[in-house]
């Protein structure tokens, strides 16, 4: 079985020998969004168990590396965030639609940030006067 990422579907192909032609051609099971990380039971209902299993475990690795992709990104995009942040302090605009609660809830992040980082093994570094 093959499948594959056309547009906006994912195409699950079934590989069938086809005697006339001495080699074996693809014939479509069906087709599902591509957003779902599941099997979609229409398409399933027209699969042997081996093309399910392979199916499950398709999406499955790459609903794992989408998750992984988001949290790399979600990190390395973290600082570019806090630079917006700050330009946005600037803003009486910005600033009039938080409250207290919005700036409590930042702050707390910000500590648990830390935490995690220290727990990963990440210490803060300890600026260098050349730094100033």
């Amino acid at each position: 079985m093959q499948i594959k990422e056309r547009g906006s579907r994912l195409v699950f192909l079934r590989f069938v020998y086809n005697p006339e032609k001495k080699r074996t051609e693809n014939r479509s099971i069906g087709t599902q969004p591509l957003y779902l990380d599941t099997l979609d039971s229409a398409v399933e209902s027209k699969m042997d168990n081996d093309e399910i299993a392979e199916a499950k475990a398709w999406l499955k690795a790459r609903a794992e590396n989408r998750e992984i992709t988001g949290a790399r990104f979600a990190v390395k995009s973290l600082p570019n965030d806090m630079l917006k942040a700050i330009e946005s302090l600037d803003n009486p605009d910005a600033m009039a639609m938080l409250s207290k609660k919005d700036f409590d809830a930042i702050y707390k992040a910000w500590s648990q940030l830390a935490s995690a980082m220290r727990e990963a093994g990440f210490k803060r570094p300890r600026s260098d006067k050349s730094d100033k």
